[in-house]
Formats: structure tokens, C-alpha cells, sequence
């Protein structure tokens, strides 16, 4: 594939991605602030969290549009200002922020991890937060950074120190690096009650809107043709 192909590819990828996390992530925030069951307790903040943390990083992916180089023992990304309007060290700046992000959805793991060992396993700590986590929902929630993430990241990550060559998997990681701030809140989409009722009611409403807009334009156009007979 040609790089100008590639980029113009990556660059679409990037735009649907971001504009994808923004509804999605804010849409779960409206329901998290609206819909939230009082058991959910102090757990709703840390969805909170993970839905700003994936906003964040997929306005970050979009500015920065960053390419991954393994080279022996290295490892870097890299931004191309050719064509942009940032210095060399705001797009320093700018990398590292990108790099941060993916710190950041590291401890929101191990946050992840505490909390399911408090909340679950500790019967005084789980009654302070009085919120049972369903293990569906705790499993696809961990699964997605664990597959789209750590294992891909983690391969590049160590391969430079053996000095493997695995360039090959530098593409494919951009695309994943995009993609998942927009499929990371989906399992609590279709796990948690609330929030799945919240969203089935959002397209009924839209849905029955719809309908009553075409049954009173269909009663217009037949008392029209009523009035001119």
C-alpha cells in the first residue's frame, strides 16, 4: 500500500473514531448521571473516569495522528509536521500526552482490578460501595484494553529488546490505538441494565416521533385532497 493511501485510510479511520467516541462516550456519561440505580454507588464515578479518559484520548489520536517505527533495539512514535502548523517541540509536547494516555488506560485497569477486589471480595468494603458488578460486564470491559492494548503494545514494547523485527505490526497497532476509545464503553452499553433500558428507550422515542410525523403529514395530505374533491 502506497503511504499516501495508507495515511488517507488511517486519517478516516481516526475522524469516524473520534467522532464515534464522542457520541457514544458522552451518551454513556447522560445515562451514567440519569440512570444510575442508587446500587451502583461510588462505582458510576469510575465509569465516569474511563468515559472521559476515552474522549481525551481519541482528541489526542486525531491531533497527534501518530506512526509507530521499531528499529533494533528501539522503539519511538513519531508525528509529521510537514504539512501542519506545530513546531517540532509542541509536537513533542503533544506525543507525549498521546504516550500518557496509554498510561492512563493502564492504571484505569488497575483501578479496575482494586475496586473488583474491594467491592467483591471484601464483605465490609462491599457493603461501603453496596454495588454487586456483574462478571459479564467487569470481563468485556477488561477484555477490549487487554486485546486492542497491552497484548499488541506489550509485543512491541519487548520485541526491541531482543531486536526483533516487527514493523510489521507498527500499522495495525495506529488503527488499533484509534479505534479503541470509541469501542471501550461499549460492553456497558449491553451489560448494565439501566443504561441498555436507557438507550432501547432513546430509539423507541425517536422511532414513535417519527411515526406520529408521517401519520399527521399523511392526515394532511389526505385532507387536502378531501378539500380539492
Amino acid at each position: 500500500m502506497l503511504p499516501k493511501t495508507f495515511h488517507s485510510i488511517k486519517f478516516i479511520v481516526q475522524t469516524l473514531s473520534v467522532i464515534l467516541s464522542f457520541l457514544i462516550n458522552f451518551l454513556l456519561i447522560n445515562l451514567i448521571i440519569t440512570k444510575s440505580s442508587k446500587k451502583m454507588g461510588t462505582y458510576r464515578y469510575l465509569m465516569v473516569y474511563f468515559c472521559c479518559s476515552s474522549i481525551f484520548f481519541s482528541f489526542m489520536d486525531i491531533v497527534v495522528q501518530p506512526n509507530i517505527h521499531t528499529y533494533k533495539s528501539g522503539f519511538f512514535m513519531i508525528t509529521d509536521i510537514k504539512d501542519r502548523k506545530i513546531t517540532p517541540e509542541t509536537a513533542e509536547v503533544l506525543i507525549s500526552i498521546l504516550c500518557s494516555c496509554f498510561g492512563i488506560s493502564i492504571y484505569g485497569i488497575a483501578i479496575h482490578f482494586i475496586y473488583r477486589y474491594f467491592a467483591l471480595e471484601r464483605e465490609t468494603v462491599k457493603q461501603f460501595f453496596d454495588f454487586d458488578m456483574e462478571e459479564t460486564m467487569y470481563t468485556g470491559a477488561t477484555a477490549i484494553p487487554v486485546f486492542l492494548l497491552f497484548i499488541p503494545f506489550g509485543f512491541l514494547f519487548v520485541s526491541p529488546i531482543f531486536e526483533l523485527n516487527c514493523q510489521f505490526l507498527s500499522a495495525p497497532c495506529t488503527f488499533l490505538y484509534a479505534i479503541y476509545p470509541a469501542i471501550d464503553p461499549l460492553p456497558i452499553f449491553f451489560f448494565v441494565e439501566d443504561y441498555r433500558r436507557g438507550v432501547t428507550d432513546i430509539f423507541y422515542h425517536c422511532s414513535s416521533n417519527n411515526s406520529r410525523i408521517g401519520d399527521s403529514r399523511s392526515e394532511e395530505i389526505v385532507a387536502q385532497q378531501i378539500a380539492r374533491s
